[in-house]
């Protein structure tokens, strides 16, 4: 297995990661007899995840809740919010969002990666301020032809490298090793990855 966790800043998140890394390691093994993984689903399935890795820490997390952000001319209007948490001391509100970038080398993870960044950082920055420190997430989870997989492992480790370079405070990631890779559709999608960054203007 190929996993880590990287705080920048927000290191108080830094416990959260690693238990939204576990989660998905236990489920992605779990799953594997069903051939089945928690990550090639929708958004709403992947905030589950990272909900579920607040709550074991003790901490609370509620989903896709309706609170009212700021539209043009800065009006408030009725609108939604894709999670709050608090864990440790720190409350959240974060926005999601979520990208497929390619493994390939020929690709431009890099670029596909922040402008979903920044479609979250937009979202996120609506929300009018509080209490609660303002996050945007982005869960991307990278895929490679069927063809390449003899060639997995240094795709893996091209694809971690090319998520540093994203802007962010904190990201993690996890890509388990098991003994048949996801598989759907003739592409491989060997794990996930997540960045987090603190917005705190509008």
């Amino acid at each position: 297995m190929t996993s880590g966790v990287v705080t920048r800043r927000l290191r108080c998140l830094r416990p959260v990661l690693r238990e939204w890394v576990n989660a998905n390691r236990r489920l992605g093994r779990a799953w594997q007899a069903d051939k089945d993984t928690p990550w090639w689903y929708n958004e709403r399935a992947l905030i589950s995840v990272f909900a579920g890795a607040i709550w074991r820490l003790g901490g609370d997390a509620f989903e896709e809740f309706s609170e009212g952000k700021r539209g043009r001319r800065k009006r408030v209007h009725a609108g939604r919010v894709d999670l709050r948490f608090s864990v440790n001391g720190n409350g959240f509100k974060a926005e999601v969002k979520q990208c497929w970038p390619s493994c390939a080398t020929r690709s431009d993870p890099v670029s596909l990666v922040s402008r979903g960044m920044e479609k979250a950082k937009r979202d996120v920055g609506r929300c009018p301020p509080t209490d609660f420190r303002r996050l945007a997430i982005l869960f991307g989870v990278p895929y490679l032809k069927k063809k390449s997989r003899p060639e997995l492992p240094d795709r893996i480790s091209w694809t971690i490298e090319q998520a540093k370079l994203v802007e962010a405070d904190a990201l993690a990631w996890v890509f388990p090793n098991l003994p048949t890779p996801p598989i759907m559709r003739d592409y491989i999608y060997p794990g996930i990855i997540v960045w987090v960054k603190e917005v705190k203007k509008s």
